[in-house]
């Protein structure tokens, strides 16, 4: 299925045809590391090694032929529209070590690829019924080496970067390590917030490593200026980051759109329950936008009464867990106004995050998201009122 942004995503300022027709074929992973392979030398040595992309209906045993099978691999699908959306949508495989492994991976991330329920949600993610077209689960496949790097603890640190959408030169970064999820917010500079502090705005701390922090800041800019991303769209980078015998490592995974680049407005909300620090993305009329409020973490409501709850609706999500937690694919909820992000407790130490798979699904969806520092109790699913003027915002109850 030949999919195009124009019709899907229109108003893509991409820099070039060339970049747009590398991704429009195989999407953020195959068709980003070809794309920066052809055209970007000073690029090439943070891509992943020993990659091979095994176009849909291509002969697989042919293909395995190519397959150097000295190191471990991950095998991951690829799609035009994973570089849209598409967030663990289609499991990878990782830390396979044979041919015959290899081959079974792959047959299982097809099968996996046409259910039933991969293409509902993908038609359900992308609203692609209005475009007359529909996912038909046709896939490539992309073998790489597994990155395993070692960085301080010893094991390796995997990562994801944005530009704030709506304050360039402000990054959020997450890293995990040995399933422990960290995320800061930092300046240029390094410096970060406090973490989990509501009234911190100076970037003066040292929260992570600045060695990490600045690779892939610089990474993260280099990809910007390579002609690879819309110009007017913040994107999400994923990395890993280690140190080897020859020294410190930064390897380019993904990198898919976020949000557009848009200034914050000139307004200051001040709510009853208010974000973190650039802990909210869109912007809302000072006057704020009037919402139902559900929960997607108990989610009892079938699909036709979700359809039938007028106007937009604000869903939460409460958690207190670490990296890839998700919701199953038969959660599609209709009319996502708002996505809420907080603390399942006033006592839990994890603090709200977005870049994680589950949560960054839902946050590239969202017209607007909230990262609260509060947990919303069961009384509070209700109307409320959603401010955000991009950088912070609330909620009050109506």
């Amino acid at each position: 299925m030949k999919i195009s942004f124009d019709t899907i995503k229109p108003g893509l300022n991409w820099q070039g045809s060339q970049a747009k027709n590398y991704i429009e074929q195989s999407g953020s992973k195959a068709g980003v590391y070809q794309y920066l392979q052809d055209t970007n030398s000073k690029l090439r040595e943070h891509l992943p090694t020993n990659t091979h992309y095994l176009a849909p209906n291509e002969d697989i045993e042919k293909f395995l032929d190519k397959i150097d099978l000295d190191n471990l691999k991950v095998i991951r699908a690829c799609h035009s529209l994973d570089f849209l959306g598409m967030v663990d949508v289609i499991p990878t495989k990782v830390r396979i070590h044979s041919r015959n492994d290899i081959r079974k991976a792959i047959h299982e991330i097809y099968k996996n690829a046409k259910s039933k329920e991969v293409k509902d949600f993908v038609n359900y993610e992308f609203d692609l019924n209005k475009h007359a077209i529909s996912f038909d689960g046709e896939i490539g496949i992309l073998v790489q080496d597994y990155f395993n790097c070692r960085f301080e603890s010893g094991s390796s640190a995997i990562g994801s970067i944005i530009e704030h959408p709506h304050e360039k030169g402000i990054y959020r970064v997450s890293v995990t390590q040995d399933d422990f999820v960290e995320e800061v917010v930092c300046n240029e500079e390094a410096l970060c917030l406090k973490a989990g502090d509501p009234d911190c705005t100076e970037f003066k701390y040292a929260v992570m490593s600045p060695y990490l922090l600045k690779s892939a800041m610089l990474l993260y800019k280099q990809v910007q200026s390579s002609g690879l991303i819309p110009n007017n769209y913040s994107f999400q980078m994923e990395f890993g980051y280690g140190k080897d015998d020859v020294g410190e490592q930064i390897n380019l995974f993904q990198a898919r759109l976020f949000k557009p680049y848009e200034p914050k407005a000139e307004f200051e909300p001040e709510c009853y329950r208010m974000s973190l620090p650039y802990g909210a993305f869109g912007i809302t009329p000072d006057s704020g936008v009037e919402m139902k409020i559900y929960s997607l973490d108990e989610f009892t409501y079938s699909q036709e009464e979700m359809k039938s709850i007028a106007g937009n609706i604000a869903y939460r999500s409460c958690k207190d867990w670490g990296d890839h937690e998700e919701l199953p694919l038969s959660i599609k909820p209709e009319n996502i106004g708002a996505y809420l992000v907080c603390n399942t407790s006033p006592n839990s130490m994890r603090l709200p995050k977005v870049l994680q798979h589950g949560d960054y699904r839902w946050a590239q969806k969202a017209p607007i998201t909230l990262m609260l520092n509060s947990p919303l109790k069961n009384r509070d699913l209700q109307s409320v009122k959603v401010f955000s003027n991009g950088v912070i915002g609330g909620i009050d109850f109506v």
